[in-house]
């Protein structure tokens, strides 16, 4: 208990380091969090394309065999 008391005494005691952050480090922090939101929107996107990719692609196959029954792709005829 003690600990936490002289820890919020330490950070109300704490004086101003009156440091410069200049641009390059206000823009290298936009960077840091476009490149989070960017990351989050990819990851969102993947979750959802390649399930429905996949939806796609089985949904394409049983339309072509709707088209064409008892075509397995084997044409013995060519041999």
């Amino acid at each position: 208990m003690i600990r936490l008391y002289l820890l919020i005494a330490l950070t109300f005691l704490a004086t101003p380091a009156s440091a410069y952050l200049g641009p390059g480090m206000g823009a290298g922090a936009f960077g840091v969090f476009l490149g989070i939101i960017a990351s989050l929107f990819i990851a969102i996107f993947a979750i959802v394309w390649y399930p429905l990719k996949r939806y796609l692609k089985k949904r394409k196959q049983a339309n072509t065999e709707e088209e064409n029954p008892g075509n397995d792709g084997d044409c013995k005829a060519d041999q």
